[in-house]
């Protein structure tokens, strides 16, 4: 471990996933126990886990556009080599 890093804690890991955990929670809490307004909540609420996936496949497919996904893995020496001839 590098001088200037700390280990990642608890809420570095689980942050978020417990928030959207709770979000849909309360999504289905709010369709279950409250009309109108409730419902709104709910759909706003639910959404959230699929705005989420729909971002991330977003992001995904984009640094696949640009190539960024296809040199994953390569050092930077590598991908500049010249084939050999043979």
């Amino acid at each position: 471990m590098s001088a200037g890093r700390h280990p990642a804690g608890w809420r570095a890991v689980f942050g978020v996933p417990l928030l959207v955990g709770l979000a849909t929670l309360t999504g289905l809490l709010a369709a279950l126990l409250h009309e109108g307004a409730g419902w709104v909540v709910s759909w706003l609420a639910l959404s959230l886990p699929l705005a989420l996936i729909g971002w991330h496949v977003a992001k995904a497919s984009r640094g696949r556009a640009y190539g960024i996904l296809a040199d994953r893995g390569r050092t930077p020496a590598s991908r500049s080599r010249v084939p050999r001839r043979t």
